[in-house]
């Protein structure tokens, strides 16, 4: 269980690193055409994976979901 938990770390942290990295200054994905434009993603600071152990039988099975890590305000003041 151990080493299950330091390998979604792992994902987690590069998933973070990625998403960073991908929409860092763009104030989120953009796209438009002549009547709309939207910023998508812009609440959002991230995604990761979250796992859940079953134990119901001898073999350990996980299910596993994405999860959305809403934008937090806080970030936006500390850059003020």
């Amino acid at each position: 269980m151990k080493y299950h938990g330091l390998k979604m770390e792992e994902v987690n942290d590069t998933m973070k690193h990625l998403w960073n990295k991908t929409y860092q200054g763009t104030g989120g994905l953009r796209f438009g055409c002549k009547f709309m434009t939207a910023n998508v993603f812009s609440d959002i600071d991230g995604i990761k994976i979250v796992s859940d152990a079953e134990s119901s039988t001898a073999r350990r099975t996980y299910n596993y979901r994405v999860s959305i890590l809403p934008y937090s305000r806080k970030h936006s003041a500390e850059s003020v």
